[in-house]
């Protein structure tokens, strides 16, 4: 599976009103504290279990798709931001 039949499967599923996507769709602080919970398992894995890793990976990966239905945006959007910053130097903040 590539990651535009990820989408269109996740797209698929917004059509059971009942179901755990279309909750998340509808309860936008419930989406962004399942991504923030994601993320911090994902980089509580680090370095640690490859299985788990992935598995947690995959978890996120699935939140921010319907982030990304949730909020209109495709694919496409986010590639193109993408490339509009190769080649360029991004300032970034010191993590303190």
């Amino acid at each position: 599976m590539n990651i535009k039949n990820l989408i269109k499967h996740i797209v698929k599923r917004t059509k059971n009103r009942f179901g755990y996507t279309n909750c998340l769709l509808n309860n936008r602080e419930k989406l962004r504290r399942k991504i923030l919970e994601e993320a911090y398992e994902l980089v509580s894995e680090i370095g640690k279990e490859k299985k788990r890793f992935i598995r947690e990976w995959s978890d996120l990966l699935y939140h921010m798709i319907v982030s990304l239905i949730g909020m209109g945006v495709e694919l496409r959007d986010i590639l193109k931001e993408l490339r509009s910053r190769r080649g360029k130097r991004i300032e970034r903040k010191k993590i303190q």
